[in-house]
């Protein structure tokens, strides 16, 4: 939590302690999870608890301006610190000490003004919230693709697709209380909602020499038979392993993709990975074309399937994962834009999976999808239009 966002929270609090009527320009979106102190939590939400109740007492604006305060101002404030202390204190009688000393600087904490700022300091924390959930997101969405997913199943594509969808009711939660704050939608209903974020358990690759040697049987595969279940589902950016894989397979898929289809060999991919070499890079030299076609590495089965997608689905997880928390990070970007980059970069990577191991629909290949529709939402950087190989999607 940064020093600006303890700052606001505190000072959102106090305000509210020494003036409870003052809930009802924030409580309608501000809730009790938008604050990262966990001390500070509980004491707004025993604030809203009490204030309900009528056993908070509130005074006069014009007394809460100046050093010199009256006495029935000064019993309020007094009456009411006891009375969240007690409700906060609840069966934890260990912490009355340090509830005590917060109470009491929270009586400080908010600059005195003739003008109260507890609404702008309210949407600080709103902000500061919004932006640490985002940053929860991605680090969520790491853990859903590695789970060891193998290519038969389908709880990788059901985990993200839930994940998505969490991700965007929570976000339609945020923008519901956005909303409120600026004055739109009922103020006179407040939806508890609380973040759907769990504790997400470490993200972990797929060995790489395992990636990079399962990657080496597809493309000798292709070299040596058609597959076109492979050149169907799999694209450039799911080779991981190495530059050269992914510009391999461009070229193959380059040749696949001609009307009618190139033929493809060892010589033929050679002479296309040169061509397209100056604007994506080397692929794969002549000699090891050749040596793959006729000495294959291994048979391309659903295990060395699996991998590749695993490593493919990891690496746009990490990549979507960082652009979501550059954006939540990012304090000058507007809060608006940061949650449509979360949504965007949640949706590309469901969008991969589901590409990756849901089948195609009859009669379409993904290269008839990139040829016909539109192409498929990315969170890395794709190459600029006029540097497409020839015959490839666009």
């Amino acid at each position: 939590m940064s020093g600006a966002t303890r700052l606001a929270e505190r000072a959102v609090v106090g305000a509210l302690l020494n003036r409870p009527d003052r809930l009802a320009d924030v409580q309608a979106w501000l809730q009790p999870h938008d604050f990262a102190d966990p001390d500070l939590r509980a004491v707004y939400s025993a604030l809203q608890g009490l204030h309900r109740q009528g056993r908070l007492r509130s005074v006069s604006e014009s007394e809460l301006v100046g050093a010199d305060r009256s006495p029935d101002t000064r019993d309020a404030i007094i009456h009411n610190v006891f009375e969240i202390k007690v409700g906060v204190l609840e069966g934890a009688e260990a912490h009355a000490a340090r509830f005590s000393s917060l109470l009491t600087e929270l009586y400080r904490a908010t600059p005195p003004s003739a003008t109260p700022q507890h609404a702008r300091y309210g949407r600080m924390v709103l902000e500061s919230s919004a932006r640490r959930q985002i940053e929860q997101w991605s680090l969520q969405m790491q853990s859903v693709v590695a789970t060891g997913e193998n290519v038969s199943g389908t709880s990788t594509v059901a985990a993200l697709q839930q994940s998505d969808i969490a991700l965007r009711e929570d976000l339609s939660g945020i923008r519901a209380q956005m909303d409120r704050h600026a004055g739109r939608g009922r103020l006179d209903t407040v939806d508890p909602v609380q973040p759907r974020q769990t504790p997400a358990p470490p993200a972990v690759p797929p060995p790489p020499t395992l990636v990079e040697r399962s990657e080496l049987r597809m493309i000798g595969a292709a070299l040596r038979e058609p597959r076109p279940e492979l050149l169907e589902r799999f694209e450039p950016q799911d080779f991981t392993s190495s530059p050269a894989h992914a510009n391999t397979w461009r070229a193959i898929l380059a040749l696949a993709s001609t009307r009618p289809p190139t033929p493809i060999d060892p010589i033929t991919v050679a002479w296309e990975t040169e061509k397209l070499s100056a604007r994506f890079g080397e692929g794969l030299p002549g000699d090891d074309l050749m040596i793959l076609a006729s000495h294959p590495p291994g048979a391309v089965n659903d295990s060395t399937i699996s991998v590749v997608i695993q490593a493919s689905l990891y690496q746009r997880a990490q990549e979507a994962s960082a652009v979501m928390r550059a954006a939540a990070q990012d304090r000058g970007q507007h809060l608006d834009d940061v949650l449509r980059t979360a949504q965007l970069a949640s949706g590309s990577v469901r969008a991969e999976a589901e590409r990756l191991i849901t089948p195609a629909a009859s009669g379409q290949s993904l290269i008839t999808r990139g040829l016909d529709g539109p192409p498929t939402t990315r969170t890395h950087h794709a190459p600029a239009p006029d540097t497409q190989p020839r015959g490839r999607p666009r």
